[in-house]
């Protein structure tokens, strides 16, 4: 999962934020507001943490973190960047079959006095080297992240005619060559959006893509055929971007439902590769757990949580569906029963969809409860709208603020 969090740290401690980061193989989280005092509280058990910070701020601002299931870490080797705005990592060929390179990124809007189009010259230079190490065959490649860059729907490819293939420099034989892959794969050449508009830095973003011979997934694999909004339901900055050879191992690639308990105006980015770690049980998302999406529920629809306190008990407990959940415990003593040795029949069906059921089950009675009885409200994606209370550790007191605040003016 790819995400613009909006700062890490206030987030960290949710669990319904933690419960998506453990659901994942990799979580690539991009503004994440952190410093290095914030790092080791953002360690979580079965991960392990890949971050970069902001070297110089007067508030704590860009930053990127990629958080790897521990069954996956040994197979992924860190490659040290000299910029502060993106994390490589070269990939064994034991996750999908053949090496390849990932990369994660965070480009701040081109009015931020922290950005500077010169980026997309510094991601490309480092992408070029650490994707044909020592000169050897280049390494595929898939990048993510936030890049702050419309690129509507111009092409990211090379557009040519095949009577002028043989005139054409080497590089653009190469883009050729990838869009021919791309057709040999059943995957569309020309991408959709909703976002419509483009900026200098989508411009720039999609000369690096043909630069590098690498696309565009949003709007063109399956889950994401229209181009979804990305942020605020109005524009398209966060992307995925691989070689022809990412793409053909992309079973799915869903841009999620806005949730205000990830992010403050982004959407999640969920890719599916499939994974030849067949015998690794841990390794469902990258294997292609279809069971990760809900085809039903489309990326501009919002999320509904209860608002519950101690008050709402009696209200709650007055509308509770006492009638489905007595419903729900028969059929859970049913299953029991099936799988007692001593009293099963000869009955052969699938436990995990049967207990998918239940938990589905029991989340509707939980939600429909609490709409009865007016507690539910769906998630606003609009700015004005979010909580941006700051959550600090109980020990950090007002001289620990003074004290960090000193810290980062030294910095200066």
């Amino acid at each position: 999962m790819v995400l613009n969090v909006c700062g890490i740290s206030s987030k960290i401690s949710d669990p319904d934020f933690l419960q998506t980061i453990n659901s994942k193989d990799i979580f690539v989280a991009t503004e994440t507001k952190a410093d290095t005092c914030d790092l080791p509280n953002l360690q979580i058990p079965g991960f392990v943490l890949h971050s970069k910070t902001r070297a110089k701020f007067k508030r704590k601002s860009g930053g990127i973190a990629i958080y790897i299931k521990n069954n996956l870490a040994n197979h992924m080797k860190l490659i040290e960047s000299k910029y502060d705005n993106s994390i490589f990592l070269q990939c064994d060929d034991s996750i999908v079959g053949f090496k390849f390179l990932l990369c994660a990124v965070y480009i701040p809007p081109e009015s931020s006095r922290f950005s500077n189009i010169d980026m997309f010259d510094q991601l490309e230079d480092e992408l070029l080297d650490f994707s044909s190490p020592f000169n050897r065959d280049k390494l595929p490649i898939f990048v993510c992240g936030d890049f702050n860059a419309w690129t509507g729907e111009l092409n990211d490819h090379v557009d040519c005619t095949d009577d002028t293939f043989n005139h054409l420099s080497n590089e653009i034989n190469d883009n050729l060559q990838s869009i021919a892959s791309l057709d040999s794969l059943g995957i569309k050449l020309d991408r959709n959006s909703l976002h419509k508009k483009n900026n200098n830095y989508g411009y720039r973003l999609l000369q690096l893509c043909k630069n590098m011979n690498i696309f565009i997934a949003n709007g063109r694999l399956d889950g994401d055929e229209i181009g979804n909004f990305t942020c605020k339901d109005s524009s398209v900055i966060d992307y995925c971007i691989m070689s022809p050879e990412i793409l053909a191992k992309t079973k799915k690639f869903v841009i999620c439902p806005f949730d205000p308990t990830l992010s403050d105006v982004h959407n999640p980015i969920h890719v599916c590769l499939t994974c030849t770690r067949s015998n690794d049980s841990n390794c469902h998302n990258l294997k292609g757990d279809d069971n990760n999406f809900d085809d039903n529920v489309m990326p501009n629809s919002k999320i509904i949580r209860p608002k519950l306190s101690d008050d709402h008990k009696k209200v709650f407990l007055e509308h509770f569906q006492i009638e489905q959940l007595n419903e729900l415990t028969i059929e859970i003593d049913k299953i029991c029963n099936d799988l007692n040795p001593d009293t099963a029949a000869n009955n052969a069906y699938d436990i995990d969809i049967d207990i998918d059921s239940i938990v589905s089950s029991l989340n509707k009675i939980l939600i429909d409860s609490a709409t009865n009885a007016g507690f539910c409200k769906p998630a606003n994606s609009n700015r004005n709208n979010c909580n941006h209370q700051k959550f600090k550790q109980p020990w950090f007191n007002n001289k620990c603020d003074t004290l960090r605040k000193k810290f980062r003016n030294a910095k200066k």
